[in-house]
């Protein structure tokens, strides 16, 4: 195996010598500094169940590459749009498995792509992996598992694996062992206290914290407030119908598309937030002003992490008072009373209420790799598009144009609805 790394650090040609080193469609094992490493190939989770659960039960990942998530997405928009589904398994000689990754194949100019399943609405991907396997594998071997990886699934020309930790829960991730670009955004997160009133001390200052009073006064003025967690499948259902719908109104205003529209995306925000409190439940709470609800959240717990995904604000008056932000304060103070939970994730892109509250910025990182050469038709643009998303999201006169531009061209004019 020859790897040959462009000039510009961050796309990887990966080509064969010989068709004799072509890896076998059938389990191979590849030679790693750790030992040998079986690699099995799965095109449905029901064959990779046993042993993702295993290595999820002692090992850290994220929660979209946790086995809840990947099968919600998996049922309720990869299967219906038509993606194929390709987990990897790394196993050592004994058959204990070492990783999972679960990938789908999508196409790309023609080309079969591998990519992390169900990036495009998560925040973080760092996989199930062993973390003595983890520390100990090299640049090369990386390269040669994903190598084998990509033959196994066949047909592969190239991966696009993107916002990627270069590290969770304090293990190394692998996959920063190829060359990589920082992501156009970083990951922000906020350290847990037992004592809420002493983080508030600690995070906000007195400044802030007599601005939130401000808002509470003003918007308590505007009809009786609660706080609301939704306990069954009903109330998460409409809840989850005015998070689409405010988000529909916000993305409108800013001309940008609207994912949650599509139903198949919706579905799969259902079908999290269905159960009970078990780990990887979609959790929705909400504020509400008299009868109307004026934010809504929805936040994750994997493991020890609370991990937001789901914010969204009304368009009418108590849109001036934060709602939103109150609403945060008030689901930190829940999270706090929670023994087990050390970390309140905001997740990817910066925001004034992350400044507030977050100690610790996720460095993220992306990797763009051809297993050909005609994949970098795939890699290279990407490649590039992600490097302006980033050198402009780091100016801030350049974002703000950016965004002015944006709403002239694809939004409309903010509701002046009361």
């Amino acid at each position: 195996m020859a790897i040959n790394t462009l000039p510009q650090d961050g796309a990887l040609t990966i080509s064969k010598r010989s068709n004799a080193q072509d890896a076998s469609r059938e389990n191979s094992v590849v030679a790693t500094a750790f030992g040998q490493v079986a690699l099995s190939h799965f095109s449905t989770i029901e064959g990779a169940r046993a042993s993702w659960l295993d290595l999820q039960s002692r090992a850290p990942c994220t929660c979209s590459q946790s086995l809840r998530w990947i099968e919600a997405w998996h049922r309720h928009v990869a299967m219906p749009k038509g993606a194929e589904l390709a987990i990897v398994i790394g196993s050592d000689e004994t058959g204990k498995p070492l990783f999972v990754w679960p990938f789908e194949v999508v196409t790309i100019c023609g080309m079969r792509v591998l990519r992390w399943m169900g990036a495009a609405h998560s925040n973080y991907n760092f996989a199930p992996i062993d973390p003595k396997f983890a520390g100990t594998i090299s640049s090369n071997d990386i390269s040669a598992l994903l190598e084998a990886a990509a033959a196994q699934v066949g047909d592969i020309s190239a991966a696009i694996l993107i916002n990627q930790p270069m590290e969770w829960e304090g293990i190394r991730n692998p996959f920063a062992n190829l060359p990589r670009r920082a992501a156009p955004d970083s990951g922000y997160a906020a350290t847990l206290s037992d004592d809420y009133g002493a983080l508030v001390e600690d995070r906000l200052g007195n400044r802030t914290r007599s601005s939130l009073r401000r808002k509470e006064k003003r918007i308590k003025s505007l009809g009786e407030l609660k706080f609301g967690h939704c306990e069954g499948a009903d109330e998460s259902d409409r809840v989850l119908q005015v998070y689409f719908d405010q988000k529909a109104k916000r993305f409108a205003e800013m001309g940008i598309e609207d994912t949650f529209a599509d139903p198949c995306h919706q579905s799969f925000y259902r079908d999290l937030a269905t159960g009970n409190n078990e780990d990887g439940r979609l959790e929705l709470v909400y504020l509400k002003v008299g009868d109307d609800i004026a934010a809504t959240l929805g936040a994750v717990r994997h493991q020890n992490i609370y991990n937001l995904f789901l914010l969204s604000m009304t368009d009418g008056e108590a849109m001036r008072w934060s709602p939103g932000l109150l609403l945060i304060c008030e689901e930190i103070k829940r999270a706090c009373g929670q023994s087990s939970v050390e970390l309140y994730d905001f997740g990817v892109g910066s925001g004034p209420h992350k400044a507030m509250w977050c100690d610790q910025i996720i460095a993220l990182f992306d990797s763009f790799v051809a297993f050909r050469g005609r994949g970098l038709l795939v890699t290279l643009p990407l490649m590039f598009k992600a490097s302006l998303k980033r050198y402009i999201k780091s100016n801030a006169r350049l974002w703000s144009f950016a965004m002015t531009i944006r709403r002239l061209l694809k939004g409309r004019a903010p509701s002046t609805r009361a």
